[in-house]
């Protein structure tokens, strides 16, 4: 692990807050895992872990991507999964117990360089801003290896004219919103992948449940 200098007074403000957000959310959390699955699957499939490899969830949360990554590569040399709540990570779900867990934040991985093969994101990037953002894959690109993937997922209403007019109420309301609503806010995070270096690799709307986009970047 990394040592890293203290992070600015703002910063740690603004980590006390999150933190606190998330606490509360921890023990309701899972109840609405359905509504995610489908495209916590697909972020899996699209995650092609190989034997060996080491793969890093960022806000893991309860452990639900961790369990659909086990699942499907059990040959993973290594599994971590960091979040900024430690009671969200105290609710690790027993199919994930082998994984390693760490408490930290995104725009701060406690890496090194080159640590990882995979990286994984499941409803994170839209509720940052851009900076949060442009911050946290920063990071990603950091400690990514040369050919690394990140593979992300976030709430978007998919390419069909149809989708988008089903989905324009749910905007409307997100955008006005920074209770519960606020976490269903779409995003695209196609453009800040490319611009970040990451090439584009893959991409899969799901409908069923949150819609969403998952997409794949590959690091050169």
């Amino acid at each position: 692990m990394k040592d890293r200098p203290p992070a600015p007074a703002s910063d740690r403000l603004t980590c006390a807050m999150l933190t606190l957000n998330w606490d509360k959310t921890a023990r309701f959390y899972d109840r609405q895992l359905f509504l995610e699955r489908r495209a916590l699957r697909e972020l899996a499939t699209l995650a092609t872990a190989q034997r060996g490899e080491s793969v890093l969830d960022l806000a893991t949360g309860t452990g639900a991507v961790l369990c659909e990554l086990t699942r499907l590569y059990p040959s993973m040399r290594l599994a971590v999964g960091i979040d900024i709540s430690a009671i969200m990570l105290a609710r690790v779900s027993r199919a994930s117990a082998r994984c390693r867990l760490v408490r930290a934040d995104a725009r701060a991985l406690p890496f090194e360089s080159r640590s990882f093969d995979v990286i994984t994101a499941a409803y994170l990037l839209h509720l940052l801003s851009a900076t949060e953002r442009s911050e946290v894959i920063a990071e990603v690109v950091r400690v990514l290896r040369p050919r690394g993937k990140f593979v992300v997922v976030t709430p978007h209403a998919g390419g069909s004219l149809s989708a988008r007019a089903l989905y324009a109420p749910v905007v409307f309301f997100t955008r006005h919103s920074r209770g519960v609503l606020s976490g269903l806010q779409p995003l695209d995070p196609r453009p800040e992948l490319e611009e970040a270096g990451l090439s584009l690799t893959a991409e899969r709307f799901v409908a069923w449940g949150y819609p969403s986009l998952c997409v794949a970047g590959t690091l050169h």
